[in-house]
């Protein structure tokens, strides 16, 4: 098995890949994240 990591766009990889003949792939899409900053209003450190 062979990785390729990239960005399909317009109906192409953005980089060529070494394939001449037709292979079955796998395709995984990966959104895009915030991250999320931590709120500190959102803990009480008092004890219970």
């Amino acid at each position: 098995m062979l990785a390729v990591n990239g960005i399909y766009e317009q109906g192409k990889l953005q980089e060529d890949v070494p394939f001449t003949k037709p292979v079955k792939v796998i395709v995984t899409f990966l959104e895009e994240v915030q991250p999320k900053k931590l709120d500190l209003n959102q803990f009480s450190f008092a004890e219970s």
